[in-house]
């Protein structure tokens, strides 16, 4: 089904399953941009999740032409439809993967929106470990050691240490 290696799809599915029990969803699906099915979950079989990744994956992209035309650097890395009765949230996984819930329309957005960034950010994070090159480099940060000193001192005071 994917080209992933058997311990980082484990790892997926994991965080996959952790994210169906936590909200209210009809079905998540994590596929590449290739719109290669990776894995899914689902309540019953109204949605042809072979076809939704193809759709999704596809989506992503061309939401990342819409972003380049509008000259926004990073892009749309979420994604809301909002349905009558179903609502359809993208995001996409370091420009590799694209994460799809769909969801009743009664379900908190917000809820969605939370748990689904938290499982990206660890899906993400993932494949980081799996290929350190993927990562993008760390910021580099000088700070200057007075600052350290006179921030270390001013936490001492508020806390009274």
């Amino acid at each position: 089904m994917n080209n992933l290696s058997a311990e980082l799809s484990d790892k997926f599915d994991k965080i996959i399953d952790e994210l169906y029990e936590k909200i209210n969803i009809s079905c998540i699906i994590l596929a590449d941009l290739n719109g290669q099915l990776i894995t899914f979950r689902k309540d019953d079989d109204d949605f042809n999740e072979t076809n939704l990744a193809i759709l999704f994956a596809s989506h992503i992209g061309t939401t990342r032409e819409i972003s380049r035309e509008v000259k926004d650097k990073n892009g749309f890395n979420y994604l809301l439809h909002e349905g009558n009765d179903q609502c359809v949230f993208l995001s996409s996984i370091d420009k590799s993967y694209v994460l799809g819930l769909i969801f009743e329309n009664s379900a908190q957005i917000g809820a969605v929106r939370l748990f689904a960034k938290k499982a990206c950010s660890q899906l993400t994070e993932l494949l980081y470990q799996e290929n350190p090159d993927l990562a993008p480099p760390a910021p580099d940060i000088n700070i200057n050691r007075d600052f350290v000193d006179s921030l270390s001192d001013e936490c001492d005071n508020l806390f009274n240490l």
